[in-house]
């Protein structure tokens, strides 16, 4: 279990010397195929890039979420 948390974790992030290198395509293509990336700045979390389906598919689970709990507060 915890070698997989740790190879996703490793397999999800990318530093963001990659952009400078010109790899911002290969990257978006990546995103889109095999889901968000955490871009790393410093050793630190600097972004997460989401495909915009993705985007859009969180932004109505928490939308449903609010929905049920107004209506669960009735």
């Amino acid at each position: 279990m915890h070698m997989n948390l740790i190879r996703g974790a490793i397999e999800n992030t990318i530093p963001i010397s990659l952009f400078n290198r010109g790899l911002a395509g290969k990257i978006f293509e990546e995103v889109k195929r095999h889901g968000a990336k955490v871009v790393m700045k410093n050793n630190t979390p600097e972004c997460v890039l989401l495909s915009p389906e993705e985007y859009i598919r969180l932004l109505d689970e928490v939308n449903d979420a609010r929905l049920l709990n107004t209506a669960v507060r009735r």
